[in-house]
């Protein structure tokens, strides 16, 4: 079975899974990137205004992998802009897919409202869905605060912490 990661990650954080990932599963990374950076103040303003970012052309064919594991960060309950963007353009290439993000927190409806999205981008629902949290790597009294979440870098020893979810992700893929 032949898998692309397709990916986004403005910090870091969503790469730093994608590889570890794409390691694990023997996985091909394509990233998705902007044609111009934004700084995050117009990050907000897009979201807000529902404008997504011009992005590259993707280098691989989409259509020649039986799975695409779609992974990136979640933006105010929506898939991240630039990564909304590619997914639209490239919608017709895009068969079976699994969606994972590594974001901030989960709140209330917000696995719900991301299958909403996913569907409305790609035309059909990711096979499988996960979120993996940055405030679990937090201490538990800082949890509420969003600047030290948001502001939490993940390396490579951090995936510990998920461990069972990546092992329910490389499940995906044993599986076929």
């Amino acid at each position: 079975m032949s898998i692309l990661i397709l990916f986004y990650s403005r910090t870091g954080n969503n790469r730093v899974l994608a590889r570890h990932l794409a390691g694990r599963l023997g996985a091909t990374l394509e990233e998705v990137k902007t044609r111009h950076w934004y700084p995050f103040p117009r990050v907000i303003w897009n979201m807000r205004n529902g404008r997504r970012p011009a992005v590259h052309p993707l280098r691989v064919d989409l259509a020649a992998f039986d799975h695409v594991l779609v992974l990136g960060p979640l933006w105010d309950m929506h898939v991240a802009f630039p990564l909304a963007e590619a997914l639209h353009i490239n919608r017709a290439a895009i068969g079976r897919y699994a969606f994972v993000s590594l974001c901030g927190y989960l709140r209330d409806g917000q696995p719900e409202a991301v299958r909403v999205r996913l569907v409305e981008l790609l035309g059909h629902p990711p096979v499988h869905q996960m979120e993996l949290h940055v405030g679990d790597l937090v201490a538990e009294a800082d949890r509420s605060d969003v600047r030290k979440v948001s502001g939490r870098r993940v390396i490579e020893d951090d995936l510990a912490t998920f461990d069972t979810q990546i092992a329910t992700i490389s499940g995906w893929f044993a599986r076929g």
